[in-house]
């Protein structure tokens, strides 16, 4: 779904999505909506789902308008989800040093919590 000029009215398809996701309907574990023109609107009606997403592992929102605002909530999402992975937010005009310090510290709890749980898996 990248390089599609998608806006934020195609949030309730999305939320469709991420909800058959969620609810393992369908194996969505990769979602790339690089260079489209998603922006805070989009985020923040998509939190919730991303929150809840226990299959979603990546997520890739390069190259759109997402703003301090709009990267803040991803942030907030990402503290509350422990099973995100992945998360490309480069290219937004949102997108600071700070935040992608935030981002990868996040990432790489979730990346050791995932290791510590497949190690208990395989023993």
């Amino acid at each position: 779904m990248s390089e599609n000029e998608l806006t934020d009215g195609c949030t309730e398809s999305v939320l469709a999505l991420l909800s058959k996701a969620r609810k393992r309907e369908i194996g969505l574990q990769d979602l790339n909506l690089s260079g489209n023109c998603l922006s805070y609107r989009f985020v923040r009606d998509v939190a919730t789902q991303l929150v809840q997403n226990e299959n979603l592992k990546s997520l890739v929102l390069r190259d759109n308008d997402i703003d301090a605002e709009g990267v803040h909530e991803l942030l907030r999402v990402l503290k509350r989800n422990n099973y995100m992975l992945s998360l490309d937010l480069r290219d937004n005009p949102g997108f600071t040093k700070k935040a992608s310090l935030a981002v990868l510290e996040k990432l790489k709890s979730n990346l050791d919590r995932f290791r510590m749980s497949t190690a208990v898996k395989r023993s």
